[in-house]
């Protein structure tokens, strides 16, 4: 595609209204993926209406917890005209950073979602998980600290964690997903942290052409599905220098730096 013609994304905080439309943004972005039967076996075999019946109260709780909980949680939106012919901004990414000094300073309402009305609604009403599935954040937790030591760090440097990031299949390759990333790299070179993630294999080669490298391959085995997940490293003081990240980023995105 043109870059001229690439529409003009914003990424910005996400809030608990948003759930909703990221849920659904997660659930189309994902339910064709090959690590389906891994992360997310109750979706396999169901087609898509299915998918979105019984996927998307779950998924839509799980990101209302996600946006009130400790981490960035960052959306990218486009303008764009609803039905009644009313400017809105469409939402059409979303992912999810960790940051290398600890949780981030939330708001009162965010503080009381998080540490009261979630875990009180949980416990009348909990959220289902499938048979079998071992809590996958101590599980990749435990992988981690044995391949990079205890604590959020690396080779003795603390680093920025990209979680998730997903994007709409009707908006991908049209920088979306380009924009999310430079939030992170803004905030690394800010902090002079390197940033982390794990990729899918299809992924590797978008990461790499961004400047990350593979430093690890930790094999899982998840509900007798094997797989095996990169570690892949990003550092600033090795992309300095190097040309341009998003060379035409001035005529189609912009970013919060909030």
């Amino acid at each position: 595609m043109d870059p001229f013609m690439r529409p003009i994304v914003h990424v910005s905080r996400a809030t608990r209204h948003d759930a909703p439309a990221i849920a659904r943004l997660y659930l189309k972005a994902f339910k064709t993926s090959p690590h389906l039967p891994v992360f997310a076996p109750q979706y396999v075999g169901l087609s898509d209406e299915e998918i979105f019946r019984t996927g998307l109260a779950l998924e839509t709780n799980k990101v209302r917890q996600q946006i009130v909980g400790p981490n960035f949680s960052m959306k990218a939106t486009v303008p764009t005209i609803d039905l009644q012919g009313k400017p809105v901004d469409r939402i059409i990414g979303y992912a999810t950073w960790v940051s290398p000094d600890g949780p981030r300073k939330r708001m009162p309402w965010e503080w009381f979602f998080s540490k009261v009305y979630y875990r009180i609604r949980n416990h009348f009403k909990p959220i289902p998980l499938s048979e079998g599935i071992p809590p996958l954040l101590e599980l990749t937790a435990e992988q981690k600290e044995y391949v990079f030591g205890e604590g959020r760090k690396w080779e003795g440097q603390k680093y920025w964690e990209l979680i998730l990031v997903c994007v709409d299949p009707v908006w991908q390759h049209q920088g979306v997903a380009s924009a999310l990333l430079k939030w992170g790299f803004r905030k690394a070179r800010e902090s002079n942290t390197a940033i982390y993630l794990e990729s899918s294999p299809m992924g590797i080669p978008v990461y790499e052409s961004k400047g990350f490298r593979i430093v690890a391959s930790l094999p899982r085995e998840i509900c007798g599905v094997h797989t095996d997940t990169p570690g892949m490293i990003w550092e600033p003081r090795l992309n300095t220098k190097c040309a341009p990240l998003f060379p035409d980023e001035g005529s189609f995105w912009s970013c919060s730096t909030s």
